[in-house]
């Protein structure tokens, strides 16, 4: 069977090498469709499946107030307090004061840097260890602590080049003396929501009193064995609570929890899954291009195949020959393909609107390989299962000539290939 494939394998490369003509518009319909599809899964699997550099992401949600029914998204001092005391619901809660602007005094000038403020909890919350150094400690975020920083992997890279003795240097923000404790690992940085640095966020008993500034992002970590409905039950019931000891608020105060990696993504999943679903549309449509290409070659066969049934070929014999040669054909497109991904990534990449989180990412790797060699596999059954067929059928009835189905055949597969496109439009 081995020898036999190797030998259909070598039959098929020098039929590829002679119909020259027919070989580029097959293999370069097959790869456009290949490409594409391979190129936009690489942009949905680096937004959407690869996890979020967290341990353990899925309990990583995010605490909302709402008001009949509608998030505010941002929460007040008060109901950080109030939320972290829960008992039982959590492991930890972070408060993060994002897009604060911080001057970094330089000898040449000043610059400003786009950076964040958090309580102590954040790694912990997060789940995240430092590249170098340690993250917040309870002591840091507390009233007359001595101020300190951690870097994210840009900024150290740019302006430390990565040197690992960057630990117990100073910066100076905003005119004060900050020591350097810690560089965070560049995985962060997709998520980060572009803070350069981060600084703890230090409240006192008073300011944890406060409940009408609203300007933090609280974040928390689900304790072990509590769901996100258990969660979500305790943050409302707390929010209730804090809304009928506050009257002044007003009335329809809900508490909701949100996984943070849902919040992220948000729209986007389903914008890239519409946009992947398009692109196999193109995938499909190549498939029948093809298909139907294999078709018209195979009346040009028709003498071959009645030579070969002549000199003892079976039925089985010349689907395994003609098989082979739709596979050699799919994986000489499938390599082309993925040097076509390649540039349709960038195009997906430089097209996408600002903020989908992680596009920059886009990469492709093995999964995408692996998506590769599936579409690759599928396109040789799609493509060679009913040519193969067809072009073995006559065969067994001792005709040397084209049988009339096999322009029925086309036709079907002319009308499947329009509706395909009509729908895509």
């Amino acid at each position: 069977m081995l020898d036999a494939l190797r030998q259909d394998a070598r039959f098929a490369l020098r039929q590829l090498r002679i119909a020259r003509s027919f070989s580029a518009a097959s293999i370069g319909t097959l790869a456009l469709g290949i490409g594409a599809t391979v190129a936009v899964f690489s942009a949905v699997e680096a937004v959407v499946l690869r996890p979020f550099p967290f341990t353990q992401p899925d309990r990583v949600v995010n605490l909302h107030p709402a008001r009949n029914g509608a998030a505010i998204g941002v929460s007040s001092n008060l109901e950080f307090a109030t939320w972290r005391e829960i008992p039982h619901a959590f492991d930890g809660v972070v408060a993060f004061a994002q897009g604060t602007s911080f001057i970094l005094s330089r000898a040449d000038a000043p610059e400003v840097l786009t950076g964040a403020r958090a309580t102590s909890a954040f790694t912990h919350v997060l789940g995240v260890a430092p590249e170098i150094g340690r993250g917040f400690s309870p002591v840091d975020d507390q009233p007359g602590a001595p101020h300190v920083v951690l870097l994210s992997h840009t900024l150290w890279m740019r302006d430390y080049n990565g040197n690992r003795n960057v630990l117990g240097q100073t910066v100076r923000l905003d005119g004060d003396t900050y020591v350097i404790i810690g560089v965070m690992p560049a995985s962060l940085d997709a998520v980060s929501t572009g803070a350069q640095l981060w600084v703890p966020l230090t409240l006192s008993s008073t300011d944890l009193q406060d409940f009408k500034a609203r300007y933090l992002q609280i974040v928390g970590r689900i304790a072990p064995g509590v769901s996100l409905a258990q969660a979500t039950a305790a943050v409302d019931a707390s929010e209730r609570k804090l809304a009928a000891e506050h009257p002044m608020w007003g009335t329809g105060y809900s508490g909701q929890v949100t996984r943070f990696s849902d919040d992220m993504i948000g729209a986007f999943r389903t914008r890239l899954f519409i946009l992947l679903g398009a692109v196999s549309f193109v995938f499909l449509i190549a498939c029948v291009n093809v298909t139907n290409l294999l078709l018209s070659r195979g009346s040009a066969r028709v003498r071959e195949m009645g030579v070969r049934t002549a000199l003892g070929a079976r039925r089985g014999r010349l689907i395994q020959q003609l098989l082979t040669e739709s596979a050699v054909l799919s994986a000489c497109a499938g390599t082309v393909g993925i040097a076509l991904a390649y540039t349709l990534m960038r195009a997906v990449v430089a097209a996408s609107p600002p903020g989908v989180p992680r596009i920059e990412e886009t990469r492709i790797d093995g999964a995408a390989l692996v998506v590769t060699i599936l579409a690759s596999a599928v396109c040789s059954v799609l493509v060679g299962l009913l040519p193969a067929f067809r072009s073995a059928r006559p065969m067994l009835r001792g005709g040397l000539s084209e049988t009339k189905d096999r322009g029925r055949a086309r036709g079907a597969l002319v009308a499947a290939e329009v509706a395909l496109a009509m729908a895509l439009l």
